[in-house]
């Protein structure tokens, strides 16, 4: 499997075990608003994870410039910055 494919892999495999956790909470009457909150954050910081491991892996390739990959690295850490508090790996 490429580099790609075995990130995206990754992440469906944490999505899937985050979403079978959350439909067992919310059949047991358990869910509440925070945790699902906090498992969404935990999630997005995951793919931001992923998306930095490929960013630097295409840099450390020589397939992006310095430049570009300065540009999406701010973009990511914008986007981490942005989650806040919860779910801080």
């Amino acid at each position: 499997m490429d580099r790609p494919g075995a990130a995206l892999a990754r992440i469906r495999r944490g999505l899937t075990a985050r979403l079978d956790s959350a439909e067992e909470a919310d059949a047991e009457g358990t869910t509440d608003a925070s945790g699902l909150v906090e498992a969404y954050a935990d999630l997005r910081h995951e793919v931001i994870r992923v998306r930095n491991e490929e960013l630097r892996r295409l840099y450390d390739a020589h397939e992006i410039s310095d430049t570009t990959r300065r540009r999406l690295q701010n973009d990511l850490d914008l986007e981490e910055a942005g989650l806040g508090e919860y779910g801080s790996l």
